[in-house]
């Protein structure tokens, strides 16, 4: 994946990981608030570390 796509996917998901965690602590949810915010840095953390898989010669699809 190209990198202004990944940059632009982890900005994305920062700010919705953000608006979801606040949201749930305005509502009185902290655990929730709490789980929001991991699994948004989460995720952009992963888009970085994990290679998106290639081809091989063999691989007909």
């Amino acid at each position: 994946m190209p990198v202004n796509i990944k940059l632009t996917l982890s900005v994305i998901l920062v700010l919705v990981g953000f608006a979801v965690g606040w949201w749930q602590g305005e509502i009185g949810q902290t655990t929730n608030m709490y789980l929001a915010a991991f699994l948004g840095c989460f995720m952009v953390f992963a888009i970085w570390l994990f290679p998106e898989t290639d081809k091989k010669d063999g691989d007909k699809r």
